[in-house]
This record gives structure tokens, C-alpha cells and sequence, in this order.
């Protein structure tokens, strides 16, 4: 094979290994030292590639062998002899006196520590008196990388300031991840939590990454330390707070919930975690919704709020208002995102679950029906029909109207009009029974609405009540004026007391009927 063949093959292999495929990457240089005993390019990237130490040592050393100066596979040496020290073999002081009793030189620069300046083992990977790492293992192609280096001089992957502490680490643990490389991720994150002090922001950074990595107890302790350096946060009261949840000690998550919602005012997030507390303790309650309704209302786009809305109104057997949740939490969420596989989960079963399956969680279409049936409140049902009954009348009352009208003639009623005119007239006729139809059609509907639960209906009623309300106002201003006048002229009887009695039992009836629509909202759909 030629050269220009093998340097191809080092080209995919290198490629390949920045590319996170560690399997095709080794394939390939693995070919090329076939090829190419003497490839120290080749040596070299494979020893971060091959998974046991012998074999990263013995890349190394081949790497080496063809190149002594070679710095990287020198530190990559002094790693793995921190790793797997080897037994230290003391020589006899009379060895040391046939040698004159020469005492070990001093170390160079580059054999003190880069924190402490504490002398340095030739083989340390880590600062033997403070703890200071020495050597890194580059997220991106796995080279062993000087500490004080920011950039990996391999693959250019970024690593940092390494006098940041925590920080530092973090972003290491970070870019392991990201680069699926669990073990190197948490040995950073311990170095994030020997190296944080008083950082509580890397501190909260590392318990979210535990948290991610599947490391529940290490997420917990990293919280419980950042909340005692930082204990006004509400962000890190909410997060322990779930994982209390999630390991059963509830008592503790509500008191983590409550003091969130304490710091840091009304939060989505605080408010939906507490309601998914409240369902696990008590069941789905008109609390749960209402809580719920809270952190949909702070953020119209908190995704996790409308999953736990679902959930809840699965438990309450309301099928139909489970999928519309679920629906929302779709559209608030990527499909490749954790939250969004689960949203299009959920909302796969609602959709598609056998219709009256024993055990399933949701109910057939009829029973749903019946239960939304059951769940109007009565005073809703009495409403909706009398609405419905007066819009029929007055249909009706318009219709008749303007029958007899026609059958009667049209100059018959401008005579009984008076002086209006003929123009007039039919105008005010015809207008006011158009209007008398288009109300009653308009009563209909709405009750109509309101019957099958309908949010627009709602809102058409709350703005006719509230039109309603004022009218009733102004009325009883002008009828009490107006009794207490004409009272004024009789000698023995007041009627100013029992019509304003029953005004006032009017406007308490219509407030008491907007406030209902009002705080009801999560009822309709």
C-alpha cells in the first residue's frame, strides 16, 4: 500500500477519534501500524483509544521508541504510572556509598507543583502534599494533556483555565459527557468537589450532571453543600427538593418546595414539583389543579407543568383533558429532548389505548362522556338550560313578532307608530325584532357552550355578565333616585327599601355568577 493509502487511512483514523468513534478509529489506526510499524501519529492516538492500561503503555512506549522528545507520551507514562505505581525497589545504603553517597539532584522547574511548589515524584500524575492534578485526559481524543495546557495540543479540544477550581473541572466533566466518557466524568466531578471551597454555582453544576449521569446520593449531597453556601437559592431548594421526592423522604421535599416558593416568589418549576408531591401523597385534588394552574399561568411554556397536568387528570379518569395536556407538553418540546420523548409517550398511549381496556388508567369514550356528564357542576347545568330556555323564547317572542307583522301590514303598525314616518318606523320595527332573533340565537349558543364545557363560551359570558353587571348598577342608581321621588308624593307607604333589597340580591347574584366563571377556568377546555 502506498504511502499516500496509509496516510489516508491515519487521516480517518484521526477523524474519526474527534468525531467520538472510537471503535471505527482504533479500526483504522490499527491498519495504519500494520502498515506502518514507525507511525508515531498512528502509536500515539491509538493509546487513547485502546481501553486496558498495558495497551495504552505499550502504545506509548512504541511512540517513544520512535520519538524520545515526544512530551505527550511522556506525561501519558508519568499517568499511568500514578495509576498502577510500581513497587519501589530501595537500594542498600552501601550502593549509595560505592556511588560516592550522592544524594538525588534537585528538581527542575518542572518537577515542582504547580500550586504548592512542593517537590514532585518523576512518575506523579497528581501533587503527592495538596492534591493539585497534574495531568489530564483530553475529553475529545484521550491524550494525556499537561495540566497548564488550555488547549489540547492533539485535537485542539478546549479544556480550560485550570486555576479556575471547580470550574474548571466542571467544564472537563462536561465535555466528558459529551463525549460519552462516564468514568473520566466522574473522576472531574470529584475534583470538582475537592477543588469548589465556597463555589457554590460549580457545586450546584455538579450535582446536576450527577443528576444526569444517573448518580442520584452524589446529586443529594452535592445540593445539601451548595444550599449551605448559598442558602437563598430557590433553584437548588427546588432541585434537592425532587430528588427528596424521588427517594421517598417527602416530608423533607415539601419543606424544600415551601422554602423555594418562599425565596424566590411563585416559580413554575417549585409549583409543579409540589403538585406532583401533593398527587403522590393525597391523589389529584381540585389543589393539585389548582397548583398546577399556578405554574402554567407564571409560564405558559413550563412543559414539565403540563405533563403533571396529564398525569393528574388521568388519575381524575378525564381522558380527554389528559390528551389535551399532553398535546401542550408536545408543542412546548423538542422530540429529541428527555421531556420531549416523554410528552409524545404519554401522549401515544392516551391516544391509541384500547377502548375500555381492564386495568387502563384511561376510560372508554362512552364512560368518559358520562364522567365529564358527572363532573359539570349542577350549577353550571341549571344555568346552561335556563340560558338555553330564554334564548328560545325570545327567539320566539322576535319571531312571532315579525310574523304578525307581515300578516297585518306594514301601514297598519306605521299608523300605530305615530308621527315617526314610514322610514322609521319599518326600521325600528324590523331592527328591534332582528335583534330580539340574533340575541336569543346568540343565549343559545352560548348555553350551548357552557353545556359542553367550551372556554370561549366562558369567556362570552364573563364579558356579558360583566356588561350585565354595570347595567344593573347604573339601574339601581336611577330606580332608587326615581322611588324616593315619586315616594315622596304618597303619605303612607316607601317602596325605597324593597326594590333596593331586591337590587341588590340581583347584583349579588350576578357577581356571585361572574366570580364562578372567573376562578373556574381549568373546568373548561
Amino acid at each position: 500500500m502506498s504511502e499516500s493509502q496509509v496516510a489516508e487511512l491515519l487521516r480517518r483514523g484521526i477523524a474519526a477519534a474527534k468525531a467520538g468513534n472510537s471503535k471505527e478509529a482504533e479500526s483504522l489506526l490499527m491498519q495504519v501500524v500494520d502498515l506502518d510499524e514507525h507511525n508515531e501519529q498512528a502509536w500515539l492516538w491509538l493509546s487513547g483509544l485502546v481501553e486496558s492500561m498495558d495497551d495504552r503503555r505499550t502504545c506509548l512506549e512504541n511512540v517513544l521508541a520512535i520519538n524520545p522528545a515526544n512530551t505527550h507520551a511522556q506525561a501519558g507514562l508519568r499517568w499511568l504510572a500514578q495509576q498502577q505505581p510500581e513497587p519501589v525497589v530501595e537500594e542498600p545504603e552501601e550502593a549509595l556509598e560505592e556511588e560516592g553517597g550522592e544524594e538525588p539532584e534537585p528538581a527542575n522547574a518542572q518537577d515542582l507543583c504547580l500550586r504548592c511548589g512542593s517537590l514532585l515524584p518523576a512518575s506523579a500524575a497528581q501533587c503527592p502534599t495538596c492534591g493539585q492534578v497534574l495531568l489530564v485526559d483530553c475529553p475529545a481524543c484521550g491524550q494525556y494533556v499537561e495540566i497548564e495546557q488550555a488547549v489540547c495540543p492533539a485535537c485542539g479540544q478546549a479544556l480550560g483555565d485550570y486555576r479556575q477550581g471547580g470550574a474548571y473541572y466542571l467544564g472537563l466533566a462536561n465535555a466528558y459527557v459529551a463525549n460519552q466518557r462516564t468514568e473520566q466524568a466522574l473522576q472531574a466531578l470529584r475534583w470538582v468537589e475537592a477543588e469548589a471551597g465556597d463555589d457554590a454555582r460549580s457545586l450546584e453544576g455538579a450535582a446536576a450532571l450527577y443528576e444526569k449521569l444517573g448518580r442520584a446520593d452524589s446529586a443529594m449531597a452535592a445540593y445539601e453543600r451548595a444550599l449551605t453556601l448559598a442558602p437563598q437559592s430557590p433553584a437548588i431548594c427546588t432541585r434537592l427538593g425532587a430528588l427528596y421526592r424521588q427517594a421517598g423522604r417527602r416530608d423533607e421535599a415539601r419543606a424544600m418546595y415551601e422554602q423555594a416558593l418562599k425565596l424566590g416568589g411563585r416559580n413554575a418549576l417549585a409549583l409543579t414539583e409540589l403538585a406532583r408531591l401533593q398527587m403522590e401523597q393525597e391523589g389529584a385534588t381540585k389543589e393539585t389543579i389548582r397548583t398546577l394552574g399556578q405554574a402554567v399561568k407564571l409560564d405558559p411554556k413550563h412543559a414539565p407543568a403540563y405533563l403533571a397536568l396529564s398525569d393528574a387528570y388521568v388519575r381524575l379518569g378525564d381522558r380527554r383533558q389528559a390528551t389535551r395536556q399532553a398535546q401542550l407538553a408536545c408543542e412546548m418540546t423538542s422530540p429529541e429532548s428527555t421531556l420531549g420523548l416523554e410528552a409524545r409517550r404519554k401522549l401515544s398511549e392516551l391516544q391509541h389505548a384500547p377502548v375500555g381496556q381492564p386495568g387502563s388508567a384511561e376510560p372508554s369514550m362512552a364512560s368518559a362522556q358520562s364522567q365529564d356528564r358527572q363532573k359539570r357542576p349542577g350549577c353550571l347545568s341549571i344555568y346552561a338550560i335556563l340560558l338555553g330556555l330564554l334564548g328560545f323564547v325570545t327567539v320566539l317572542a322576535g319571531a312571532f313578532l315579525g310574523i304578525l307583522s307581515a300578516i297585518q301590514g306594514i301601514q297598519e303598525v306605521m299608523n300605530r307608530v305615530g308621527d315617526a314616518g314610514l322610514p322609521l318606523g319599518v326600521i325600528s320595527l324590523w331592527g328591534g325584532v332582528g335583534f330580539a332573533v340574533l340575541s336569543g340565537v346568540v343565549s343559545i349558543a352560548i348555553a350551548l357552550g357552557l353545556w359542553a364545557l367550551k372556554n370561549w363560551a366562558r369567556v362570552l359570558t364573563i364579558i356579558l355578565q360583566t356588561l350585565g353587571f354595570v347595567g344593573s348598577l347604573v339601574q339601581a342608581f336611577f330606580v332608587v333616585g326615581g322611588t324616593r321621588a315619586l315616594s315622596s308624593g304618597f303619605s303612607e307607604a316607601n317602596f325605597t327599601l324593597p326594590i333596593l333589597i331586591a337590587l341588590l340580591v340581583g347584583l349579588v347574584i350576578q357577581a356571585y355568577i361572574l366570580f364562578w366563571f372567573l376562578a373556574n377556568r381549568e373546568r373548561f377546555h
